[in-house]
């Protein structure tokens, strides 16, 4: 894989992972239940270094990394997070979790691809913290049924 195709791959986990760090403030923000509310809490920093260390490796690689605002995707998120808050914080975590399978889908056929070595180190250790937060959003949801 050359390094542009590596650097637009990088590029669009970034910007997944931008989207999902407005949309875990917009369920934050819908969410009444406070120990749900401080799990999830817990996260943001694993979203936010997630980004860093993404847009880091498109910049190592030559790129110029995705500004940290959403798009068309993260306000459709959004809205539908928010929508989903209406109803209860069921549908706050139901969106969350619908979210975070798209981000594990990006992530494990990014990770199938020949990335850099560094780069491909980058991607498996944002995976396994989304994986971690997929796994809290996911249980929390699980209790509220």
């Amino acid at each position: 894989m050359n390094n542009q195709d590596a650097v637009n791959h990088l590029k669009s986990l970034a910007q997944y992972e931008i989207d999902h760090s407005f949309l875990m403030q917009q369920a934050v923000h819908n969410l009444k239940d406070s120990e749900i509310i401080q799990k999830l809490g817990s996260h943001r920093d694993a979203i936010e270094d997630n980004i860093k260390q993404l847009c880091a490796a498109v910049e190592k690689l030559g790129g110029e990394a995705p500004e940290h605002s959403r798009d068309f995707k993260g306000f459709f998120m959004q809205g539908y997070a928010a929508l989903r808050g209406i109803t209860s914080d069921y549908g706050v975590l139901q969106a969350l979790d619908s979210n975070e399978k798209l981000i594990m889908d990006a992530y494990e056929k990014t990770l199938h691809l020949e990335l850099p070595q560094e780069a491909q180190k980058v991607v498996q250790e944002a995976y396994n913290k989304d994986k971690g937060i997929l796994q809290t959003v996911h249980g929390q949801a699980e209790m509220l049924k």
